[in-house]
């Protein structure tokens, strides 16, 4: 059972002092084994322990208790017994809760900055990184190395796929009887070269497909060709979408260059110069090298492509750059101890309300960080049916699709519907520990709301990190008698 609630100004930590020594000194072990706000409630000679979240308004300031958990008693002993699971639920015990919370949260400030700067740029000279923390370049070495067993670190070059003409898309389908098997997904879609990413769903819809395409007329020559081939004898329901990504990102595959060849451009009489959206023969072959291997080094790059020096395969990285074809070198994290994905529709309903009262709200909330190591959404963008949002979010504790969906219910000009990615069957999403201080909708909340956060990387109020926990049968009445 979770209770939920608004500006309750009553619920406030107990005062310890008055409590027996040994329940003290176990209180005060747990706040610190959990880092949670922790109350309790004085039943007989058992102290019920309670474990709540504060969430801060990002426009008004205002406290609102938005959850209530109990994890366990402790009795006047001092000894502390977890709450006991439930059958039947999707929750776990506070004795796994509490070492997923270790392993979550045992990252050293020096870990979290190497992530972030890794992940604005995966090319940082080891020097440098050493510098930023204060560290030798072989310790810095042997920190990448234990993260990546970790991990699973991969670095790449992020591209700026509008620079070469084209658009984002996504398409969702229900299917009305039969549904095809994850294998058939597979097979139908993996050598497609316009897909980055396809996921089963539940709910609403039951596959997604995220790709890019040239204009609308290839949209609907896409949909045309799958609705009449591999998957047409299944009856469905095809919705598609223009998008603007705006934060975070899906990785580029391999199959993609293959498509891309035709951006290539070749000298000749009618052409004698390349147009904006075209890649010379050593750019193409550079960017391929680095979205596949962002860490190949500029020699290896040269000789691989037949580039005179590693000075010619820098200087065409720095011509890709130059023109924002590579946004920047980054990293994603490949194995992280990922519950599932969960996507969040936003459907605007009021304009007006929105504009005026949620959405710098929305924006600080996007830019949020529920774990200092890792961005709380993989994920968001603007989309046109309907028009509105979509923030997809890596669910590392049960408990946190519940708490960002509550959030994000607090706002009253938006619709807030979710659905559960089950599988990502085709590509990869970006998991990383991006600077949202670099992000456009920081950018944003400065110039549009003046905003000024307390730390340069702090761009909203942290969200009360929370367990997953049941509060059983015989504690409701303990919070009754309180």
């Amino acid at each position: 059972m979770i209770t939920e609630k608004r500006n309750n100004s009553n619920l406030k930590q107990n005062k310890y002092n008055s409590l027996p020594s040994k329940v003290q000194e176990r209180l005060n072990e747990l706040k610190k084994r959990f880092n949670a706000k922790l109350t309790f409630s004085h039943v007989k000679d058992k102290y019920y322990v309670y474990e709540y979240t504060l969430w801060v308004n990002p426009v008004t300031d205002k406290k609102n208790v938005i959850k209530m958990m109990y994890i366990g008693n402790i009795d006047i002993k001092g000894e502390f017994t977890p709450a006991k699971r439930r059958k039947n639920n999707n929750y776990i015990n506070s004795t796994e809760a509490m070492k997923r919370f270790e392993f979550l949260n045992s990252f050293t400030k020096k870990e979290i900055i190497l992530l972030k700067n890794l992940s604005m740029d995966a090319r940082i000279p080891k020097s440098e990184l050493a510098n930023k923390i204060n560290s030798k370049p072989s310790t810095v070495i042997r920190m990448i190395d234990r993260l990546n067993d970790r991990f699973g670190l991969s670095s790449f070059a992020e591209i700026n796929l509008k620079k070469l003409g084209f658009l984002r898309y996504i398409i969702f389908i229900r299917f009305l009887d039969a549904k095809p098997t994850l294998k058939e997904i597979k097979e139908t879609f993996e050598n497609d070269q316009r897909i980055l990413l396809v996921a089963t769903l539940s709910n609403k819809y039951d596959l997604m497909i995220y790709l890019y395409l040239e204009n609308d007329k290839s949209v609907m020559n896409f949909i045309y060709k799958w609705q009449n081939n591999k998957l047409q004898k299944y009856e469905a329901v095809w919705t598609v979408t223009s998008v603007s990504q705006v934060y975070g990102g899906v990785k580029i595959r391999e199959p993609f260059f293959d498509l891309l060849k035709e951006r290539v451009w070749h000298r000749t009489q009618e052409q004698p110069r390349k147009l904006s959206w075209q890649l010379t023969e050593s750019e193409f072959k550079i960017l391929r090298d680095l979205t596949v291997d962002g860490n190949m080094q500029f020699k290896d790059l040269a000789l691989k492509n037949g580039l005179s020096s590693p000075a010619a395969s820098s200087y065409v990285f720095g011509k890709l750059k130059e023109r924002g074809i590579i946004d920047r070198m980054t990293i994603s994290m490949d194995n992280l101890p990922l519950r599932y994905y969960v996507m969040y529709f936003i459907k605007i309903i009021n304009r007006e309300n929105y504009n005026k009262h949620d959405r710098e709200g929305l924006i600080k909330e996007e830019l949020d960080y529920k774990y200092p190591w890792i961005n709380k959404y993989s994920l968001v963008v603007d989309i046109g049916t309907p028009v509105g949002e979509i923030y997809i979010a890596p669910i590392l504790n049960e408990d946190d699709y519940q708490t960002y969906e509550q959030i994000l219910k607090y706002f009253k000009s938006i619709e807030v519907n979710s659905v559960l990615i089950t599988n990502v069957v085709i590509g990869s999403i970006i998991n990383r520990n991006f600077d949202n201080i670099y992000a456009p909708e920081y950018k944003v909340l400065v110039e549009e709301y003046k905003f000024k956060p307390e730390s340069e990387t702090a761009a909203t109020q942290q969200v009360q990190v929370i367990l997953p926990e049941i509060i059983p049968p015989t504690t409701k009445e303990a919070i009754n008698n309180k």
